[in-house]
């Protein structure tokens, strides 16, 4: 039964008005039967001030955590005095009768969720009125929206394996099966308070569906059923090479025959997908890595890089023994005062910037001319890399310092008999699995342990 409505703006609306707003409705509502037929009103509108006539509480019996003598000899069963008799019905020799809040329930926007956190701190630092016994909910339409919400507008894992709205939508496209125990409508991302659709995709016959589904083939760029600005038809025609990058996120190497050059192109797995364009180089790149914030691509030339995650160190804050230490790493002079230092830091930290922005510095400097011809990750700090021309499989290790990468080349394998190209290499559970070209069509697969 509707008690009370509230119109409030959401401009200004702090946690900590809604948390005052919310101790004083749940204040108004445990007051006892009688005390509300005694409050004063204006036009049926009971405020705070009004119910002040209605006390329960009993300091002693609060201090003590139980009903004291006194209060015992009243008739009083509870130290909680929401759970109490108030005084007016003792004196007047009446029952009194009042509702108690249990539980207090809200969606979580903003201004609202903070007002449960402060209730919740406050409550854990014993802080909290006695007479307030509820307990702070999410309301469960908007719990189950937000995670709905989430499975439309992100490809979450789930049991390691990533998951969204759109891949069902896919499924559903080619499944006539699912057609008929799924309505379209339930796979569409709408913003709304619909529960059906929740329900369609949570039941027994879709559930048991899908399970035996094994792989699915979903456009990911461009997007099957939403666009935006960088998740276009015709932006990126040409991908050559994946690869994972940061939590959510792949790298591909796009490349662009119009002009000669290879794009590498950063997809954060929104829905649809954010695409960013990190870089690009000149020619042809064929194969792609990402190692600790860097990735790499290799042609004929060389293998270049791109620093994705930038780092930069805040010469500002570092203290005395700091700078040394950074400028020591670094080879250069740490004699002087902090302020010299600094300076002396700071302008070797833009030289390099200013160098590393230059195409022809930007390739791994390899300890070994090598031509690569394809690159995989073995660690965070180690490339495999094939060369057609030698015929052979290397190991770079690889040491990054202010932006500059170099590579110490060792040999790890000569190319299996028959192997005259390699076209992909990847490591699984320390076996590194390569793919050659033996032409004209066919491909086979090798592993080096």
């Amino acid at each position: 039964m509707p008690v009370s409505v509230d119109y409030k703006p959401k401009a200004g609306k702090t946690g900590e008005e809604m948390k005052e707003q919310f101790l004083n409705q749940v204040e108004i509502i445990q007051t006892c039967h009688n005390c509300i037929k005694a409050a004063t009103s204006s036009e049926l509108i009971i405020d705070k001030e009004a119910i002040n006539i209605c006390q329960s509480k009993c300091e002693t019996c609060v201090d003590l955590n139980i009903v004291c003598d006194k209060c015992k000899d009243e008739g009083q069963s509870s130290h909680i005095p929401s759970l109490r008799a108030c005084q007016r019905c003792l004196h007047a020799n009446r029952q009194c009768t009042r509702a108690v809040v249990l539980v207090l329930t809200s969606d979580c926007e903003s201004g609202n969720k903070k007002a449960f956190e402060l209730i919740q701190e406050s409550k854990d630092a014993g802080t909290l009125p006695p007479q307030f016994v509820f307990v702070c909910l999410p309301d469960a339409v908007h719990v189950a929206k937000s995670l709905k919400c989430g499975f439309a507008n992100w490809m979450i894992l789930l049991l390691n394996e990533r998951a969204c709205l759109s891949i069902l939508h896919t499924i559903r496209d080619g499944d006539p099966a699912l057609k008929r125990i799924l309505p379209r409508d339930s796979v569409l991302n709408k913003d709304r308070m619909d529960v059906n659709c929740i329900l369609h995709l949570s039941t027994e016959r879709v559930l048991n569906h899908l399970e035996t589904i094994d792989r699915v083939v979903h456009s990911v760029v461009p997007d099957s059923y939403k666009i935006n600005d960088t998740n276009k038809v015709g932006l990126y025609p040409h991908p050559i090479a994946i690869c994972n990058g940061e939590h959510g996120r792949l790298l591909v190497l796009d490349y662009v025959p119009t002009k000669n050059l290879t794009r590498l192109i950063e997809v954060r797995l929104h829905v649809p997908a954010d695409v960013s364009v990190i870089g690009e180089c000149s020619g042809i790149s064929k194969s792609l890595a990402y190692c600790n914030g860097i990735a790499y691509a290799c042609d004929n030339a060389g293998v270049q890089y791109f620093l994705v995650t930038k780092t930069s160190l805040k010469v500002s804050s570092l203290k005395k023994d700091e700078l040394i230490s950074e400028l020591k790493k670094r080879n250069l002079d740490s004699e002087g005062g902090v302020a010299i230092l600094r300076a002396r830091l700071a302008t070797y930290l833009k030289n390099v910037e200013r160098r590393n922005k230059k195409d022809d510095l930007r390739k791994v400097q390899l300890s070994t001319d090598v031509a690569p011809n394809c690159i995989a990750k073995v660690s965070n700090d180690m490339l495999a890399c094939a060369s057609d021309t030698d015929k052979c499989i290397y190991m770079v290790a690889l040491e990054v310092a202010d932006g500059t990468v170099r590579g110490n080349v060792s040999t790890f394998s000569k190319y299996p008999d028959g192997c005259t190209k390699v076209v992909t290499m990847c490591l699984n559970n320390n076996v590194l699995y390569i793919s050659h070209q033996i032409f004209p069509k066919e491909i086979r697969m090798y592993a080096n342990l």
